[in-house]
């Protein structure tokens, strides 16, 4: 898994920013069940997280190799504030 990932469980948006305006760390990289970011970002619920790497320009609608959007899982999990998003 990419760097990006273990920021995003950690809740860091100042790691996560340094990696991908610093160290130039692909924030559209998928892990091995296809996951973005994004989509780790949306189960985790850190909205500044989430915030950050959508006004990045990512594809907030990437299905997972289970067919689940960032969307599906958010509402899967009650997370009504990253659903009204």
């Amino acid at each position: 898994m990419s760097p990006i990932f273990y920021a995003i469980l950690a809740d860091s948006l100042e790691l996560v920013k340094y990696l991908v305006e610093e160290v130039q760390v692909n924030f559209e990289k998928k892990e091995i069940q296809n996951r973005t970011p994004f989509y780790w970002a949306c189960t985790q619920g850190d909205f500044r997280i989430i915030k950050y790497l959508a006004d990045k320009g990512c594809q907030i609608n990437q299905k997972s190799s289970l067919g689940r959007t960032a969307l599906t899982k958010s509402c899967y999990l009650g997370r009504v504030d990253t659903v009204q998003y």
